[in-house]
């Protein structure tokens, strides 16, 4: 379903008027973009999804991401959770690492003192102590488990080490790694990501030029041998700044542009008595239709020209349309 983009803007709207008037949405959401973004709501609902992406040898990790509590039982609640979280994954070979955030297990003050070697009061100091003995706790279940512990040894970022910055853009980048190793084996092309992302702007970036495209009977198309007074007018009538020429077999000859246009003029004062095929630019630059839009953009900056000849990879000799800069920048692609 979230392949479609009227189901993708009707069910944002839906949701967050359910949102707002305070309705149950967890139907509406596990019937839609849930299976898109979340492996379940408990380990044992996302067993099937460990499972399959084990058979496709990637493995998972449940990740217990609490932080910046300021109690002890608090604590205590996320060493257990932690500890529980190790006993699910040591019967699963798809589940080899578990992960937990230090700052779950102490205060960020008693943990900002010991990293700028600060003297810490005799109540921090038994804080101190107990967060030593919820490490070892875990890395000893850990051990027992034959299960791996990732932990950030990285200091964090900002000026006290607190905020979770150098943590956050690793487990970022380990997790985009994941992605980008996933899409390779599972051959995860551009056209697959549009499919899957058809609105805001990923989405507009991955159109393509038969989608932006003018096509039919908006291409001003001319032939070969018919005088400028008439091409002029055609011109005037389609307002596109461009004529296609072709023959009587409708094989693309060549372009003529408004400042192809003034250029002759201003050495001709009789251009209206020339013929198309004596001005027209021979060979126009074309591009296939299934070409990203963006990347016709890019085609069109580097060729310095506002306008590309759309064609069929069977026929680069057919014109099927025409695809200039403001069909692509009305589709706000940059």
């Amino acid at each position: 379903m979230i392949s479609l983009q009227p189901l993708v803007k009707i069910g944002t709207a839906v949701t967050r008027f359910a949102l707002n008037a305070s309705l149950p949405v967890e139907g509406l959401v596990r019937a839609t973009v849930f299976d898109h973004f979340c492996g379940g709501v408990s380990e044992k609902d996302c067993v099937s999804t460990i499972d399959a992406m084990y058979s496709k040898n990637v493995h998972s990790v449940l990740d217990f991401s609490v932080e910046g509590k300021e109690t002890e039982s608090l604590f205590d609640s996320a060493l257990e959770r932690v500890m529980s979280l190790i006993d699910f994954a040591k019967d699963r070979p798809g589940m080899p690492f578990s992960v937990f955030k230090p700052t779950g297990f102490g205060r960020f003050e008693v943990w900002r003192k010991v990293t700028e070697n600060e003297t810490l009061s005799d109540k921090e100091q038994q804080e101190w102590k107990r967060i030593q003995e919820r490490f070892h706790k875990v890395c000893k279940k850990a051990k027992a488990c034959d299960i791996n512990l990732l932990i950030p040894s990285v200091p964090e970022a900002d000026p006290n080490s607190i905020v979770p910055t150098s943590s956050l853009l690793m487990s970022m980048s380990i997790g985009h790694c994941l992605a980008i190793a996933t899409m390779n084996y599972r051959k995860f092309g551009k056209f697959d990501f549009k499919k899957f992302h058809p609105s805001g702007n990923l989405g507009a970036k991955l159109k393509t030029v038969e989608e932006l495209m003018l096509k039919g009977n908006k291409v001003p198309f001319i032939r070969e041998n018919i005088f400028m007074n008439n091409a002029l007018r055609i011109m005037n009538k389609f307002n596109q700044g461009v004529l296609i020429v072709r023959n009587k077999n409708k094989k693309t000859l060549g372009i003529i542009s408004d400042g192809d246009i003034k250029r002759i003029s201003n050495k001709n004062n009789d251009i209206k008595k020339l013929i198309t095929k004596n001005i027209m630019k021979k060979n126009p630059i074309t591009v296939e239709k299934n070409m990203i839009a963006a990347e016709a953009l890019s085609i069109m900056n580097s060729k310095k020209v506002t306008c590309l000849c759309v064609h069929d990879k069977k026929n680069q000799k057919k014109t099927l349309g025409i695809i200039t800069i403001h069909n692509i920048l009305n589709a706000n692609i940059q």
